[in-house]
């Protein structure tokens, strides 16, 4: 699970916003509390993913992302699990190679879905 103190530091780091930093501010906010960067999410999510080793010895290269959001808030105290779909396969020209568009929605422990991210990947296929 993600602590305040893992919020904090990565905020101070990659996203020094109030809502990340600052308790007070936090609560002052919109969020009604201290929240995680959504680029803090966006990295739990690829962690997980790669964990899974779903696509392992394949992947050639990572072409982008599509259609980020960020649905809801991840609190200090969110459990983070993500669910990864093959959304679309298709072959280039070279026999060897495919794209790959890979869904990916993470829940926090309610299963509330906090994120959803489509990652574009050029993986090995086989000949």
């Amino acid at each position: 699970s993600l602590d305040e103190t893992s919020i904090v530091a990565f905020a101070q780091e990659w996203d020094p916003q109030p809502f990340h930093v600052d308790k007070a501010a936090a609560e002052a906010s919109v969020f009604g509390a201290l929240c995680a960067s959504g680029l803090q999410t966006l990295l739990l999510t690829y962690r997980q993913f790669l964990r899974l080793a779903l696509f392992e010895g394949t992947t050639l290269a990572g072409l982008g992302m599509e259609q980020m959001k960020l649905l809801l808030p991840v609190l200090a105290g969110d459990r983070l699990r993500v669910r990864v779909e093959v959304a679309e396969a298709t072959p280039t020209s070279k026999p060897d190679r495919g794209l790959l568009k890979v869904r990916m929605t993470t829940f926090n422990q309610a299963d509330a879905p906090v994120s959803e991210l489509t990652l574009v990947m050029l993986v090995r296929r086989r000949t």
